[in-house]
């Protein structure tokens, strides 16, 4: 029978070999990230000079075959990552309407959450957001759960101009 200590001795070899293990498990994931980052910083080098004339894919996916995918990951990829954590209510607002402000049509409260950096648990923060921003004329709601810019209407622009 061994005695309690060579027991112990040898659970320690174990743990201590799976520790090793782990290790280089961590160092293997750390260099999987430099890589990865350093083909992100590439692809935002060759799409930057290949996106700066073209424009930009409408909405609802009408884009040329490619074309779409290589806009859409530049977008992605040029946009700085969102902090994490909830957005604060100022910033929050600010990401919304700036996300508003380009959009062509109007988008679902789960894309918008989604594009502003928000946590898909957080989609009725961003929903009550967008409704107050609605009762504040600077979104307008239609359909349900579809919001868009309040576009304001320059009413000298509507005259009919006399000769």
């Amino acid at each position: 029978m061994t005695s309690l200590f060579e027991r112990l001795r040898e659970e320690e070899l174990v743990v201590r070999r799976e520790l090793d293990e782990l290790r280089a498990e961590i160092t293997a994931a750390e260099e999987h990230l430099i890589r990865l980052t350093i083909t992100r910083d590439t692809l935002l080098s060759l799409l930057d000079g290949t996106l700066q004339g073209a424009n930009t894919a409408a909405f609802d996916g009408s884009v040329a075959s490619g074309e779409g995918e290589l806009q859409s990951a530049a977008t992605e990829a040029t946009e700085p990552a969102p902090p994490p954590g909830p957005l604060d209510l100022d910033e929050g607002r600010m990401r919304i309407l700036a996300l508003l402000e380009k959009a062509e049509e109007p988008l679902k409260v789960k894309d918008i959450a989604a594009a502003i950096g928000e946590a898909s648990s957080r989609v009725e923060t961003t929903r009550s957001r967008l409704k107050r921003l609605a009762k504040e004329s600077r979104a307008v709601e239609g359909p349900t759960g579809w919001f868009a810019i309040a576009r304001t209407v320059d009413p000298a622009a509507n005259e009919p101009h006399s000769p």
